[in-house]
């Protein structure tokens, strides 16, 4: 891994790739406009990395891919009602060789760009006949521009991490006061509204975290019996002298995957050994759980807080005012949830519906969904809007700034 930063890549200076990528250059410029702006940074987030990964790889490899391979593969087809691609030595047969040593496949990563460049330098050394020699002749004018965008790439390969240090992220853009007093009107009036769910929702999580755990120490009881069966029939089988299965049943196989998944939310009051089976319940599970519904509440309340205020809070600035109310709260063992009326000064209000969808992943990760329906819409002069959604809402109800300006009066021959 080199410690020195490539030059900076800049499609506008790369006119050989710009022209073969045709209708992909806007996408291809805006994956690279991310390759360039980590770039002094000499650190990029793996997921901003995988993002534009294919695009880039894809876009290189079809390029060199019409420029040289493709080139070659006409000559090997040019006479092929005669074979002349299989008669070793013809040219037709040469190029088809050369075509598959030249081929740049994007599925091996970025690092096809260096290995064809080898190659490509390898059959420049060679003597071929002349149609050959001048399809060569596109390939390193292309493949020094090729090579910018991969060394840029592989310099940030290598530097790939999970998130940038605090600092290190481009700067956020500084909001107008009015959207930040109605961000936080939004956000005091929401958490004072559902502050009476947030003991609800703990609930809900110290019961999913015990009912978790009851699954949990079945399901490794049922284990244990059957790997006690398991092993007294293979120990069966030897001393009889009939080959023994080394596989393991199915049912074995799900109740592991199972105990694994249980094991996401239980261990907080239950653990096991993975060899054994044997379940031991934690002295402190009580507290341990407790803790652990704490902390979902304030990370979960606090996210569904801050979507309630990304929905809400433009209209409330473009209205100047709000008064939120609440029709009905439920909690559930799903989630937590509130139906919520939206009243502003001019006197047109809306309903607000939303809730927190707890759920656990495949692997048996817990996350949460925050669902929101706008609805019964009334405008200031009492219309109703038929459908309302966010987006008809949001039109109906924060003005357009463009159609707000008025048009300026041309002025007469004779001045104003």
């Amino acid at each position: 891994m080199t410690d020195q930063v490539p030059n900076t890549p800049d499609l506008d200076t790369l006119p050989l790739l710009r022209a073969a990528l045709g209708k992909r250059e806007e996408r291809f410029r805006r994956a690279l406009a991310v390759i360039v702006e980590h770039l002094p940074r000499g650190a990029i987030p793996n997921a901003r990395y995988e993002d534009v990964r294919s695009t880039l790889i894809d876009g290189m490899a079809d390029a060199w891919q019409e420029a040289v391979p493709q080139a070659l593969s006409a000559i090997a087809y040019a006479d092929r009602d005669n074979f002349r691609m299989s008669e070793s030595g013809t040219v037709e047969n040469l190029a088809w060789k050369l075509r598959g040593d030249l081929d740049m496949s994007a599925f091996g990563g970025v690092v096809v760009v260096p290995r064809t460049e080898a190659k490509l330098r390898a059959a420049l050394a060679k003597e071929w006949p002349d149609p050959i020699r001048e399809v060569l002749a596109r390939g390193p004018a292309l493949m020094a521009e090729l090579t910018q965008v991969a060394e840029a790439m592989e310099y940030l390969r290598a530097r790939r991490v999970k998130r940038l240090p605090p600092g290190e992220g481009p700067p956020p853009p500084e909001l107008p006061q009015a959207t930040r007093e109605a961000q936080a009107a939004v956000r005091t009036r929401m958490r004072e509204l559902l502050a009476d769910l947030r003991d609800k929702f703990a609930a809900m999580v110290t019961e999913r975290v015990r009912k978790q755990a009851k699954l949990l120490e079945r399901t490794c009881a049922k284990m244990a019996v059957r790997r006690a069966e398991t092993a007294a029939q293979a120990k069966a089988d030897r001393e009889a002298g009939r080959p023994v299965s080394y596989r393991e049943p199915d049912d074995m196989r799900q109740l592991r995957e199972s105990a694994s998944y249980l094991r996401q939310l239980g261990h907080h009051l239950v653990d096991y050994d993975p060899n054994t089976y044997a379940t031991t319940r934690h002295p402190d599970g009580a507290e341990r759980t407790a803790r652990f519904a704490q902390f979902e509440t304030e990370r979960v309340f606090h996210l569904w807080t801050e979507r309630n205020v990304e929905k809400l809070a433009p209209i409330v600035e473009a209205k100047g005012g709000v008064e939120i109310t609440v029709h009905r709260a439920h909690a559930s063992y799903e989630g937590v949830g509130s139906a919520l009326r939206v009243d502003f000064p001019d006197g047109s209000h809306f309903g607000f519906t939303n809730a927190i969808e707890y759920a656990v992943s495949p692997l048996g990760m817990p996350f949460a969904r925050f669902p929101a329906r706008f609805h019964d819409a009334v405008l200031p002069d009492g219309t109703r809007i038929r459908g309302a959604s966010e987006e008809r809402v949001k039109k109906a109800f924060i003005p357009d700034p463009v159609e707000d300006e008025a048009e300026p009066e041309a002025a007469g021959p004779g001045g104003p």
